[in-house]
């Protein structure tokens, strides 16, 4: 509900001017309603919000995925590194095979 000071200050200012107490009555009821529903909608709204543990849990999680990441990363580049070499070898094996090929070929 709304605080006491605010009523207050609302009933001072409907004394001041003389409006009725029906009208002080309807101002402070509705101004009461707005403060509840901005209360309401503030409640929603926090609930939304990462709290702490949230974001400690989201922290880990990253931290986990990321750390898996590198080794998977770390895998496929080592994989890729052998297979580089062996690409490599076949390649001056079939060279060296096409050598002695031509060279034998020469001979004859």
């Amino acid at each position: 509900m709304m605080n006491t000071t605010l009523k207050q200050k609302v009933s001072e200012i409907f004394e001041k001017y003389q409006f009725s107490q029906q009208d002080a009555q309807f101002i402070s009821d509705l101004l009461g309603e707005i403060d509840d529903r901005q209360r309401i909608e503030l409640s929603a709204k926090l609930d939304n919000l990462l709290n702490q543990k949230d974001k400690t849990e989201l922290t880990g999680l990253m931290q986990k995925d990321k750390t898996e990441l590198i080794d998977r990363i770390n895998n496929v580049k080592s994989s890729l590194t052998i297979q580089i070499y062996i690409v490599g070898l076949i390649q001056f094996l079939a060279i060296v095979g096409s050598v002695i090929g031509i060279i034998n070929f020469m001979i004859k």
